[in-house]
């Protein structure tokens, strides 16, 4: 695997999406060559330690985090829900 090359600067927004533009994406792309499932856990575990920093760090109260993180997660499901891929996943787990 290659390294990467990232400056931390810009925005919070700015710099995640950096670190997924220049680490993430392609690892998960790469893995999904020849690798789906494990693709797809990949990006689990992304999101899981992505969820896990938030949580650790958050100054919310709980309710108002668990809120937050499940509107997030229905409007960016809802912003798939169109998509071929989406489509074609709800078929498989079905």
């Amino acid at each position: 695997m290659k390294s990467f090359e990232l400056e931390f600067e810009g925005t919070p927004e700015q710099v995640a999406e950096q670190i997924f533009r220049k680490i993430i994406a392609p690892v998960h792309g790469e893995l999904s060559k020849t690798h789906s499932i494990i693709a797809e856990q990949f990006a689990l575990c992304i999101c899981g330690n992505a969820i896990g920093c938030f949580l650790s760090s958050c100054t919310l109260p709980p309710k108002a985090t668990a809120d937050l993180l499940i509107r997030m997660i229905n409007e960016m499901a809802n912003g798939i829900e169109s998509t071929a891929a989406f489509q074609t996943a709800t078929e498989v787990v079905s």
